[in-house]
């Protein structure tokens, strides 16, 4: 480009700027503030508060799941797999070795 052009250019956007008026606060500007810092206070107890409830929850709810487990929970001595396992292989007849694959 040339010199000239770009002056030209220059001032273009000076013109432009012109018009631009210069902003203004909202005359309640500090009242919405600290009001919001206010409120801001309050929401944070009642996070803190939500919070330690839905931790108490998630402990309550693992402790439940750990006493079920254990509840539920069988010992090979009671369980008799054995048994049914070998009653199954009789039935089945694939108590065996040997296999008959005609």
């Amino acid at each position: 480009m040339k010199k000239e052009d770009i002056q030209h250019k220059v001032e273009e956007v000076m013109q432009s700027l012109d018009g631009v008026q210069s902003a203004e606060a909202n005359p309640f500007l500090y009242s919405k503030v600290m009001n919001r810092l206010q409120n801001k206070n309050v929401s944070t107890r009642k996070f803190l508060r939500l919070s330690w409830e839905l931790a108490f929850a998630m402990i309550l709810f693992t402790g439940l799941n750990i006493a079920a487990f254990f509840y539920f929970k069988q010992d090979d001595s009671q369980n008799d797999d054995n048994g049914s396992i070998t009653s199954l292989a009789n039935e089945y007849t694939i108590n065996s070795n040997n296999y008959n694959y005609n």
